[in-house]
């Protein structure tokens, strides 16, 4: 997560790197407001307040913290979303409350 979600930026605890990244599944259509974004960049969004921000995602698709990271994590992303995927059920309850404890 801390690739894109860098956890303190200049001192600031921000949880981004507020980059450009190709994070949208193919096809999505997905297109960044920000001028040079390709189809499928997204800039990676502060999570501080993240758990009382719902829903998730650029179009509010994700309801939940836990569909933000499955349904929005693909190309550089797909790494996190797998780790994730992979974590035992105690250990990503621990991860979704730390998240919904920024």
């Amino acid at each position: 997560c801390a690739h894109c979600h860098t956890p303190s930026l200049g001192g600031i605890p921000l949880y981004s790197d507020l980059l450009l990244h190709e994070v949208a599944p193919e096809g999505s259509g997905l297109v960044d407001t920000h001028p040079g974004a390709e189809e499928r960049e997204f800039r990676t969004p502060p999570l501080w307040g993240v758990g009382s921000t719902a829903p998730y995602l650029h179009d509010g698709s994700a309801s939940t913290l836990e569909a933000a990271i499955l349904l929005g994590h693909y190309g550089e992303g797909s790494g996190s979303r797998e780790a994730f995927e992979a974590l035992e059920g105690g250990e990503r309850e621990r991860l979704l409350g730390f998240l919904k404890g920024l």
